[in-house]
């Protein structure tokens, strides 16, 4: 049986991966609204009239007609998806890299960037999973009344949507 030196590719791939960063969430800087929301929905905030004495907050009323509510401020409770996406994940993503080192070190087609890409999606796919399941603190009720649903973390679904991974390099 012929042995195979996998010690050159190995050490080639892990150098590569000590230099290699992942981050996920609204990445593009087009989408400042959404990354803003992010924030607001993981922080939570109070947003208080400015140049008026009342926010005036539109609401669907019964008869499908838009009226308004005033109110001097509103507080956004924090839901904080995005500490718990690394929290519930973190356990399971190192057993991924270290299954996955083992592979590279076996000689198996597993490359740092096959790692990265993998885990990108993991990551992702673990932050919409939280965010579609999200249900406490609930939304208030003139907010279930506009949506139609007590769904916190999601409205039209294109904040979730924006959820995206990239690999740069460490600086």
């Amino acid at each position: 049986m012929e042995e195979k030196d996998n010690i050159p590719k190995s050490i080639k791939e892990f150098n590569k991966l000590n230099h290699m960063q992942l981050n996920v969430g609204i990445l593009n800087s087009e989408t400042q609204f959404l990354q803003m929301i992010a924030i607001v929905n993981n922080d939570g905030t109070v947003i208080h009239a400015k140049n008026y004495k009342y926010l005036r907050i539109p609401v669907r009323q019964s008869d499908g007609k838009i009226g308004f509510v005033q109110k001097e401020s509103v507080r956004i409770p924090a839901r904080r998806y995005l500490e718990k996406t690394i929290v519930d994940g973190e356990s399971a993503w190192q057993d991924f890299i270290l299954n996955q080192v083992f592979e590279i070190t076996e000689g198996h087609d597993v490359t740092a960037d096959s790692i990265m890409n993998s885990l990108g999606k993991k990551v992702v796919a673990r932050m919409q999973n939280i965010m579609k399941s999200w249900s406490k603190p609930g939304n208030a009720p003139i907010t279930i009344a506009n949506k139609g649903k007590d769904d916190p973390l999601i409205d039209t679904g294109k904040l979730m949507e924006s959820i995206k991974y990239e690999i740069k390099e460490k600086i």
